[in-house]
């Protein structure tokens, strides 16, 4: 039974440390497509950009942990999991797309939010 619970914290402590990984890409892109290389006349403000990043980072992980990507044992161990991830970016891209585009303030792009979600899956995969 204490194998089983081991085993069981193991696979959490696991999951928690790849998305923890995960997160720094994330936060990378973020950095470098809306405050270094904004492509707008002027950059967005530091807290809509961080307001950015919050909502971007709550679409990927809510769709990554609904189709279990941190489930597996190993780093995207199989086909399946591979499959998975792009699953789950490719609906937190839509919605996160759909998102921006309700936004009443200052909002970024369509095409940085493709942005943003394909190369964070990019770095993921790497």
């Amino acid at each position: 039974m204490n194998e089983k619970k081991n085993k069981g914290s193991e696979v959490s402590k696991r999951a928690w440390l790849m998305a923890a990984v995960d997160l720094l890409p994330l936060a990378l892109v973020y950095f470098l497509i809306l405050y270094v290389n904004p492509s707008f006349t002027a950059r967005l403000p530091l807290p809509q950009i961080l307001f950015q990043f919050g909502a971007g980072f709550v679409f990927l992980y809510g769709w990554r942990l609904i189709f279990s990507v941190y489930r597996q044992i190993w780093r995207f161990g199989s086909i399946p999991s591979f499959v998975r991830l792009l699953e789950a970016d490719g609906c937190a891209g839509i919605c996160y797309c759909a998102f921006v585009k309700l936004l009443p303030f200052a909002r970024i792009r369509i095409i940085q939010a493709i942005s943003i979600i394909s190369i964070d899956l990019l770095l993921c995969l790497a």
